[in-house]
């Protein structure tokens, strides 16, 4: 099982996060995009997923609601606009809470 999935579009910017968790000691695999992600989590599982969710393709909003279908999993959600990070908190609680 992995530790951390990153999940970044901009290639810069998950390199450089993915290689600072690393060096750190975690073993981290990178996505960049949603689909890739959960092709990740679904052969490799993870503890947590950093989660952009400004993502082409399927956004970050419906690999959070496909992974919470199935597990209570730490995401951080990340995006570049802050009003719309708190609706995606919503979004994700929500979803949490239906499960339960």
């Amino acid at each position: 099982m992995a530790d951390i999935i990153v999940v970044e579009d901009n290639e810069e910017l998950g390199t450089l996060l993915s290689d600072f968790l690393r060096a750190e000691g975690y073993d981290v695999y990178l996505a960049e995009s949603g689909e890739e992600s959960l092709e990740i989590y679904e052969s490799e599982g993870a503890k947590l997923v950093i989660l952009d969710l400004m993502l082409p393709g399927m956004d970050g909003f419906e690999v959070c609601r496909q992974i919470r279908e199935h597990k209570n999993l730490r995401i951080w959600r990340v995006q570049q606009n802050p009003p719309e990070s708190q609706h995606a908190h919503y979004y994700c609680k929500r979803q949490r809470r239906k499960r339960r």
